[in-house]
């Protein structure tokens, strides 16, 4: 089932993300777009695929590409990606 609408319109809902299916859960009103992402976040796949995920790559599966802006150099500094 994709999103019909929103941030992530067109997105299948399977690979939306933990926090936003969260919030879907907690904000929509009873339905099936409420009951996909319930379904999602209690599948035992989901589960493991958002343990194993580094920030960096939940990141990169949202934008399709490296996070653009500031990227890692060395422990706790950063500078701008040209």
């Amino acid at each position: 089932m994709k999103m019909p609408y929103g941030k992530y319109k067109g997105m299948e809902i399977v690979n939306l993300p933990h926090d936003y299916l969260t919030w879907i859960v907690d904000k929509f009103d009873d339905g099936e777009i409420k009951n996909e992402a319930k379904r999602v976040l209690n599948s035992s796949q989901h589960k493991k695929e958002q343990h194993h995920k580094s920030l960096e790559e939940q990141a990169n599966e949202i934008l399709g590409e490296r996070p653009i802006g500031l990227i890692r150099r060395g422990p706790g500094r950063f500078r701008k990606r040209l």
